[in-house]
């Protein structure tokens, strides 16, 4: 018991019972997960009820009476969506459970007084219509179009013929009734199966997880750094901080092209001109101070 609660399984229903209900899957026959732990939980959720019945087994109006309770099966229901990790995508989708198993317990009680040896041939009943589930579901998904698959949920003709097939190899045999019954609850789960199909369920994951130490945040992020140059990153240790920024230097004659048509020459030579503090760099050894002030002071001296 303690091993069973380590692993999230909730045996208070399943140990009250005298006969646990077995189901072996459909085999390589490409039965989605999500249908094989829709049916374990309606199958197993009915035959819980059906023993809960069992001690008013004579009284059929009260047995009527019990299996109207939804509130009943909604309390089991939840017991094995936690034991099989199943969660049903919504409302409609638990409520349309809710009314198959109710269909399926009337039957049962409309044929036969309910006994302890006519329980154990409900089971055989179960196993097959949990079968013809998971054999009809794979061959619906095998079709493209959605009308397709529409239109096989509500072949009566296939799933009675696919049942036929099923009793004969358990050994079984439904009363017309109980046949119609079953027809009508696996077109009722394959249309379920194939609605919540195509809805999707917003996953709960945080998009960042805080305690993940791979997501780190920084101390300064980098756009906050004071904008050097747009080539310049703190971080790369090959990018090294210049004292004075490129677009911020005189601008060398070298950018001067005089075979090129769109830079025009001046009437007057900017070497000529006096040098406006942008242009000069007095660093640069190819930039001379022009003589042109010389020649003013010796004019200058000369009228002197």
């Amino acid at each position: 018991m303690k091993e069973a609660e380590k692993k999230g399984l909730n045996l208070k229903t399943e140990n009250a019972l005298p006969y646990a209900y077995t189901y072996d899957h459909l085999k390589n026959g490409g039965v989605k997960e999500e249908v094989k732990k829709l049916g374990d939980v309606e199958f197993h959720a009915s035959n819980d009820i059906l023993y809960k019945l069992l001690p008013n087994g004579a009284d059929k109006a009260k047995l009527f009476l019990e299996i109207e309770k939804t509130e009943k099966i909604l309390e089991i229901l939840n017991e094995y969506e936690g034991k099989y990790g199943y969660k049903f995508v919504d409302d409609e989708s638990k409520n349309n459970c809710v009314s198959r198993i109710k269909r399926r317990l009337n039957l049962i009680v409309m044929e036969n007084i309910l006994t302890e040896e006519y329980c154990k041939q409900a089971q055989k009943y179960f196993w097959v219509e949990q079968r013809l589930d998971e054999e009809m579901s794979a061959k619906v998904d095998k079709l493209k179009t959605e009308e397709e698959k529409k239109k096989m949920c509500h072949n009566a003709a296939e799933i009675k013929k696919l049942l036929g097939s099923i009793e004969k190899g358990r050994s079984v045999k439904l009363s017309e009734k109980m046949v119609d019954g079953v027809v009508s609850s696996v077109e009722n789960f394959l249309l379920d199966v194939l609605r919540t199909s195509k809805i999707v369920v917003p996953s709960k994951v945080l998009p960042v997880a805080p305690e993940d130490p791979s997501h780190k945040k920084s101390e300064k992020p980098s756009h906050f750094e004071p904008l050097d140059p747009i080539y310049f990153n703190p971080e790369d240790p090959s990018h090294k901080k210049s004292e004075k920024p490129s677009h911020f230097e005189p601008l060398d004659p070298i950018y001067f092209n005089p075979e090129d048509p769109s830079h025009k020459k001046s009437e007057k030579p900017s070497h000529f001109e006096p040098l406006d503090p942008i242009y000069f760099n007095p660093e640069d050894s190819s930039h001379k101070k022009p003589e042109v002030k010389e020649k003013e002071n010796s004019t200058t001296e000369d009228k002197n």
